[in-house]
């Protein structure tokens, strides 16, 4: 477990070693939960296996009612052809993604999400769920270099983002490096401190920081070697050393054309079936 936390005030991205259960559930909340609900903008996305597994809304049982709320559906085939585009000006704003190989068009409808809340000065936390499901439909190396883009899309707008994984579907060498992107990496199971909420501002002199100790917290940049990387992704060496650190160091923000321009760029390197 590392000492360290994420600074909410520049954004941060957290791996979390959990898919389902209470705890898990608890650790999600907590990581959406950042700053005052009037300026938050809550984006979740979700491979339900079907018309009745789909996330719950929030209905304040959690107490987050974030003032937006964007939900983009993947893989909902039979809502797909009723679907238009997101109203965001509504409290709550839906998109579908038909085809959940479409790494294109999930990272697409992510950044239109991201530009439109960010113009109007919200703070944004997405929940993506999960990673195992985009490597039940494409290789290990596309899904890799899909978050990198992806991930870079996210801190350009400081986004508190977490993305769930379920450690129990793989192996030890590709968890350790898909931690690698990550600013930390999250086991609900093991409690420590995780968010540094101590730059925002109170909604009340009385009011507590809405997120308290509890959060499990690893440090994602030690959990593989860039030759652990190297050789489990040899396609591609040059993106993915130190891929967090290359993604602190850019200096412009991407657009969505340049985002959908890459994510087209990967759809187009998946082999044939």
């Amino acid at each position: 477990m590392s000492d360290d936390t994420i600074d909410v005030m520049e954004g941060g991205s957290v791996l979390l070693l959990g898919v389902s259960g209470s705890v898990t559930e608890e650790c999600c909340d907590t990581l959406l939960d950042v700053g005052p609900a009037a300026n938050r903008a809550e984006i979740r996305v979700n491979f339900p296996a079907d018309i009745t597994d789909r996330t719950r809304l929030d209905t304040g049982t959690t107490g987050r009612q974030p003032n937006k709320h964007g939900q983009i559906t993947v893989g909902d085939v039979l809502r797909s052809a009723e679907s238009s585009d997101p109203d965001f000006d509504a409290p709550v704003a839906t998109d579908i993604v038909e085809d959940s190989d479409n790494l294109t068009e999930i990272g697409t409808s992510v950044s239109k999400f991201c530009e439109t809340w960010s113009k109007s000065d919200h703070r944004i936390v997405l929940c993506f769920d999960s990673i195992t499901q985009l490597l039940e439909n494409s290789d290990p190396e596309v899904v890799f270099q899909f978050l990198h883009t992806l991930l870079e899309r996210l801190e350009g707008v400081d986004t508190i983002s977490h993305f769930h994984i379920d450690p129990d579907s793989h192996d030890e060498q590709l968890i350790a490096t898909f931690s690698s992107l990550f600013d930390e990496v999250v086991d609900p199971n093991d409690p420590g401190e995780l968010l540094d909420e101590s730059d925002l501002e109170d909604e009340t002199e009385d009011t507590e920081p809405s997120l308290s100790d509890g959060i499990p917290a690893t440090s994602g940049s030690s959990q593989a070697s860039d030759d652990d990387i190297a050789d489990r992704l040899n396609d591609q060496p040059s993106t993915q050393e130190n891929s967090t650190q290359s993604r602190r160091a850019a200096t412009t923000e991407a657009t969505d054309d340049d985002i959908a321009e890459q994510l087209d760029e990967l759809d187009s390197t998946e082999p044939d079936e």
